[in-house]
């Protein structure tokens, strides 16, 4: 499974013929935007502010591509926080062992020493790659960090970036390009009226983009109010043309959807799963019903499809529980036994025990609890499975649409 602030977190553009509707789904928390239709590959930048008269406080952006793939690089930025009280952040996922390259900067020139730490993993399971006081991973002290790390493992990272106490308030710029970033980019950081965050990505090719701004309770420390994103492609020549705007729409485009209007998904979703997996969609809304989360999860052929892949990659390598880090615009969860053969309710269950080691109030996990919060996941609402046998071993796997897990976010 993922995290995307989750992280993620990772975590949009000329004036491009908007051939998909975006509907906006929004709650006191969070809005999401469904189906931007880039159709142009390039590089986007995503500019997020406060909505008028809103409060300051945290905030995050995340943007997942339907492709999967990022050729390149994402970068991110935000007020810095006087006193090294919160972090700016960005949230990436590595899909192939390699070193990447880490830019960091305080771009108002005020703020004299500029910690920075890489970490491996997301919530409170997260491993630092450097010694530092206080548990964070340094990289460097400096108002200008830049370096190329050791070969990285696939996994999901975090980059964080802090001021020192005594420190006054400044902006920060993270930078990282690698070749095997794989989905998208997470962001977060302080967001107050006279500042904006900001994230860029590459889009590879012409496809659909989902993305989400965080915002309130979504957020242990004092959340902002509700925010505003405007979208620009970048050109060659670094200048930034219009894209679109969540107060607006696509720029040029000023019609207006009628009610029937569905927009695509990533996915291709049936409402009921097929015999071998019969039970496990109830088995997850159970599950979520009982925390009131009340959008059941319905069946997709497409997370299926990739779902019955890894779990043949996996038979191949003799049933090893390992995720799979090309699984795209999915989230994932993995069950493995032997010795017996166990029901798809068992399956669920098992993953969704972890209840017992998740605290809602602090958000965190006293052990490992992502494969319930992937379960009950509100946001989550297409499912699709495969599995593998060898032997008296089995092996499940389970791919989410869209993902879960998103670092800072609540589950429900």
């Amino acid at each position: 499974m993922r995290f995307f602030k989750p992280l993620t977190s990772t975590s949009i553009l000329v004036l491009l013929p908007f051939s998909q509707v975006t509907l906006a789904d929004c709650d006191a928390n969070s809005c999401t935007y469904n189906n931007i239709s880039i159709d142009k590959a390039g590089f986007y930048v995503a500019s997020v502010k406060l909505a008028e008269d809103a409060k300051e406080g945290m905030w995050g952006f995340s943007v997942n591509t339907s492709s999967g793939v990022n050729q390149g690089g994402f970068n991110a930025g935000a007020t810095l926080t006087a006193d090294g009280v919160t972090p700016g952040f960005m949230g990436f996922y590595l899909g192939a062992t390699e070193a990447v390259s880490i830019k960091a900067f305080e771009y108002n020139g005020v703020v004299n020493t500029l910690n920075v730490s890489l970490e491996k993993g997301s919530g409170t399971q997260r491993e630092p790659l450097n010694s530092y006081q206080g548990g964070r991973a340094k990289i460097t002290s400096d108002p200008m960090v830049e370096e190329t790390t050791a070969p990285l493992s696939p996994g999901f990272y975090i980059v964080s970036a802090y001021s020192q106490p005594g420190e006054p308030a400044g902006a920060f710029g993270i930078s990282v390009n690698g070749n095997y970033l794989i989905s998208g980019v997470n962001i977060g950081g302080w967001i107050n009226s006279t500042t904006v965050g900001f994230g860029a990505f590459y889009v590879a090719s012409p496809q659909t983009i989902n993305f989400k701004l965080l915002f309130g309770n979504n957020y242990d420390v004092v959340g902002s109010g509700p925010l505003t994103v405007d979208i620009a492609f970048q050109t060659s020549d670094g200048q930034r043309e219009p894209y679109w705007s969540s107060t607006g729409g696509k720029t040029d485009d000023n019609t207006t959807p009628d009610d029937n209007t569905t927009p695509d998904d990533n996915t291709t979703p049936t409402t009921g799963e097929p015999a071998e997996f019969q039970g496990i969609l109830a088995a997850h809304n159970k599950w979520r019903q009982e925390v009131g989360v009340s959008n059941d999860l319905t069946w997709s052929a497409d997370a299926a499809k990739v779902a019955q892949g890894w779990a043949d990659n996996l038979k191949d390598r003799g049933c090893v529980m390992e995720h799979n880090p090309n699984r795209g615009p999915y989230g994932e969860n993995i069950f493995w036994s032997s010795g017996y053969s166990p029901t798809t309710t068992e399956v669920v269950d098992n993953w969704a025990s972890e209840i017992a080691d998740y605290d809602y109030a602090t958000n965190s996990c006293s052990a490992v609890c992502g494969h319930y919060t992937q379960v009950v996941w509100r946001d989550t609402s297409q499912v699709g499975c495969g599995k593998a046998s060898c032997g008296s071993t089995q092996i499940w796997v389970c791919n989410y649409s869209p993902p879960g897990n998103y670092i800072g976010q609540k589950p429900y």
